[in-house]
């Protein structure tokens, strides 16, 4: 069992936590999301992914604190689609809806931020499986 809570109290993300936590709640769509940017020809999952956590070493190593790294990310992604003709016809604020779900995702596979090994047994209701 993941939990989501315990890996956001680890990187001191608390502030961002209902961000984070409404975002996840989406994180089973980012399938259909990495499929469409295959499908047009612009991005895959792996790639997206791979890409992030090169973006978020880069982010970590200049000292920022973790929300700042954080924003960061989300700077990095929005200015990429911002240069995507593919979602140009996408309103800024969904691009960013879209950003944030992106993020949680990642963060649920521990491609950024650290705690791999967040598991224990059972679970609550703010919890995800992953």
């Amino acid at each position: 069992m993941f939990r989501i809570d315990k890996k956001i109290e680890k990187n001191h993300l608390g502030a961002y936590r209902r961000r984070i936590t409404e975002a996840a709640a989406y994180s089973h769509l980012i399938t259909e999301l990495y499929a469409a940017y295959a499908f047009a020809g612009t991005y895959d999952g792996q790639a997206i992914l791979t890409s992030l956590a090169d973006d978020y070493d880069r982010l970590s190593a200049r000292g920022d604190d973790d929300l700042a790294v954080f924003d960061g990310l989300a700077d990095v992604l929005l200015n990429r689609l911002a240069d995507d003709a593919a979602v140009s016809d996408i309103p800024y604020e969904m691009r960013q809806r879209c950003v944030n779900i992106v993020l949680a995702d990642a963060f649920m596979r521990c491609r950024i931020f650290e705690g791999p090994d967040l598991t224990v047994e059972g679970g609550g209701h703010n919890d995800l499986d992953r």
